[in-house]
């Protein structure tokens, strides 16, 4: 959930914050970067995706080194594209003012995710990695379980954009980055947190799942949802079975609960 809260939290804050309207850029700059979006994805995924099948057939921290090294190759690439983009713009017929759809990308991306059966996702991406690890479950989990996350926030930036602590910002020169993440943030981080405890009880339940199902983590390594399959093959020991079961039922309960309180402790209709 701390990998699914950071991509949701910044990328609902982005959407919420920028719209359809408010992020400006020349007609140039904007196709350039465009264009090496995709020079920087090909680089650095579709180029290295021998690279990235061998770390994930090797352990899971091969795979996030392999992640990492692949991002990094990708920021570095947009960013010189980003600076190409600025010199393009100057170009008297590419100077023309565009919008950044920031909000209708980040959307349907969004429901691109949603539509998709997550538990079937992310069962056939466990089962591709040949050595299974706690870090894949991990990695797998944070990175199709933030839509929710994502969703709200933009919501609460949607309110908080038009407040007059933002626009007080604003008008005193600040840039977009300290304004979203030093002073709306902060505030806008009440629906999130709910989120996140409902967040990690699902997460609880997905690694079970998976775990009992055989394409979670390794054998060595003892979870839950590893017992419970313990449990199916030996039915004479039924503490296998019955502790880890009462374990789940009781952290997912928990987590559940929390949540509850949290949402309405944070609920302003609920506050005299």
């Amino acid at each position: 959930m701390g990998i699914a809260s950071l991509i949701g939290l910044i990328l609902g804050a982005m959407a919420g914050y920028f719209g359809d309207k408010k992020l400006q850029t020349s007609r140039g700059s904007f196709w350039t970067f465009i264009i090496g979006l995709v020079f920087a994805y090909y680089y650095a995924f579709i180029v290295r995706s021998y690279a990235l099948a061998d770390g994930f057939a090797s352990s899971g921290l091969a795979i996030l080194v392999q992640l990492l090294i692949s991002i990094i190759i990708f920021a570095v690439i947009a960013y010189l594209f980003y600076l190409l983009g600025k010199l393009v713009g100057k170009i008297s017929f590419l100077a023309t003012k565009v919008f950044i759809p920031v909000d209708s990308i980040i959307s349907r991306a969004i429901e691109i995710l949603i539509s998709m059966p997550l538990l079937i996702l992310i069962i056939s991406v466990a089962a591709i990695a040949k050595e299974k690890s706690i870090i894949n479950i991990m990695v797998i989990i944070g990175l199709t379980s933030w839509t929710g996350i994502a969703r709200l926030t933009r919501a609460e930036f949607l309110r908080i954009s038009n407040l007059e602590y933002i626009q007080a910002a604003k008008s005193m020169g600040f840039k977009e980055f300290r304004i979203i993440f030093k002073h709306a943030l902060p505030n806008g981080l009440a629906p999130a947190l709910v989120a996140i405890a409902f967040g990690v009880a699902s997460a609880i339940l997905t690694e079970s799942a998976l775990s009992f199902l055989g394409v979670g983590v390794p054998p060595t390594t003892v979870t839950w949802g590893s017992l419970l399959n313990a449990g199916r093959e030996q039915f004479s020991a039924w503490w296998l079975v019955v502790f880890p079961g009462l374990a789940i039922f009781a952290t997912v309960t928990i987590y559940n609960l929390l949540g509850e309180g949290l949402r309405d402790a944070l609920d302003p209709r609920l506050k005299k």
